[in-house]
């Protein structure tokens, strides 16, 4: 391909080629949104994350007593910049602390810091 408009008008065998999709794995997802699996002993039950978790992938988690109230929280990272020609970037989630409110369906605080 020469220019970006034969790319962005090509199919995705016209871009990669029949032999390399034929050869593919091929996944299927049915769920998108960032969840929290809350462990309830003998069974977990999927709770959606905070509407504002919905703004990018999460990509890493470090869990701490971020606000000193003895109770854990999670702090979360998740812009993604560096993606295929294919693929957007992710960049809606520039970080996300969920602070634990002592229910079992946690609590987003979502803070944007411009440089």
């Amino acid at each position: 391909m020469t220019d970006f408009h034969s790319f962005a008008s090509s199919s995705l065998e016209g871009i990669y080629g029949k032999e390399k999709l034929d050869n593919s794995i091929q996944f299927e997802a049915n769920y998108f949104s960032n969840a929290f699996l809350i462990n309830n002993g003998s069974s977990f039950e999927l709770v959606p994350g905070h509407k504002f978790s919905q703004l990018g992938p999460i990509l890493d988690a470090v869990v701490g007593d971020f606000n000193k109230d003895d109770l854990n929280d999670i702090l979360s990272v998740g812009a993604i910049q560096s993606t295929e020609p294919v693929t957007r970037a992710y960049s809606g989630n520039k970080g996300i602390m969920f602070l634990n409110n002592k229910s079992d369906i946690p609590y987003a605080e979502y803070k944007v810091t411009r440089r």
